[in-house]
């Protein structure tokens, strides 16, 4: 999929710093999206940025908008209405054929009970033929007098929208239909990509979460009838200082990606970014951001 922009709102003295494609506020450059990691590219040239996005989902779909920066103070433009991108699935089969196991000793002659959901719908067969299929279908099947016992379905992880202050408490919790109730174990994707356990419970508490607490944590809900699992990411989009000044004592490759001041009063609010690069070499002392200057005023 390919988008183009356009760049020529700026005058002819003014020099181009920075442009990007973006869905969500504050301005949120694709490239470090999580949800699009390695699958969108820019191509600017000739006053014209176009985006590509590969390996198309259809949770891409959302309006795209591009944002360009300039030298100049107030120098900033967004196209508002963006692009509106609309992905559609593909075509499902008429017909598809469920068939319900266990792995129990059952006697024979068993009748079984197929819910769309919490909905029963005709079945009483071991096999349950699906004429007309939605994408966000759901079935699960039961054997009939025993419809109050399931295993765990994919659990869901609730968390905190919008802006997080660094050092405050936030909380996950994590949540399953099934019957026996499950038990609930959290864990988190090391460097090595593995997932190290951190507790077992509902809620995951961050007393007094960090930048560091960025990461993929995973979720998992397991009972005597089976075991499901989600995983969950905590971005780095949270409010490191209220202070003019934002310092960083000890540089990592962590610490790499988009910075946005904000500037607030009475009267309204102005934004901007900085995009903040971390590159392997000596170490060389604490990196600052100075909202002083005027790009933040």
């Amino acid at each position: 999929l390919r988008f183009s922009g356009t760049g020529e709102k700026f005058k002819p003295a003014t020099s181009l710093s920075r442009s990007f494609w973006f869905v969500k506020d504050p301005y949120l450059d694709l490239t470090t999206d999580p949800k699009y990691s390695g699958r969108v590219e820019y191509t600017c040239e000739d006053n014209k940025c176009c985006l590509r996005i590969s390996d198309l989902r259809q949770s891409d779909s959302a309006e795209y908008k591009f944002r360009f920066m300039t030298n100049q103070h107030g120098g900033t433009w967004t196209g508002s209405p963006g692009v509106t991108l609309s992905v559609k699935g593909k075509s499902l089969p008429l017909e598809i054929k469920l068939t319900c196991h266990s792995s129990c000793q059952l006697p024979h002659h068993l009748s079984y009970v197929w819910y769309n959901k919490h909905n029963q719908v005709k079945g009483g067969k071991k096999y349950f033929l699906l004429e007309h299929v939605e994408a966000a279908d759901s079935y699960y099947c039961a054997i009939k007098g025993h419809e109050h016992i399931r295993a765990p379905e994919v659990p869901v992880v609730s968390s905190p929208s919008g802006e997080i202050m660094e050092g405050s408490s936030v909380t996950l919790t994590c949540s399953s239909d099934a019957q026996p109730a499950a038990n609930y174990t959290w864990y988190k994707k090391n460097e090595r990509e593995e997932f190290q356990l951190l507790l077992e419970g509902t809620q995951f508490v961050f007393s007094s979460i960090q930048s560091s607490d960025s990461g993929v944590y995973h979720c998992t809900a397991e009972n005597e009838l089976g075991r499901n699992s989600t995983d969950i990411i905590i971005a780095s989009h949270f409010i490191f200082s209220s202070e003019q000044i934002f310092i960083i004592a000890d540089v990592r490759a962590e610490h790499g990606g988009n910075y946005l001041c904000a500037a607030q009063n009475i009267r309204g609010r102005h934004n901007s970014t900085v995009r903040l690069t971390v590159k392997a070499g000596k170490y060389v002392g604490g990196y600052y951001l100075d909202t002083t200057d005027k790009s933040c005023e």
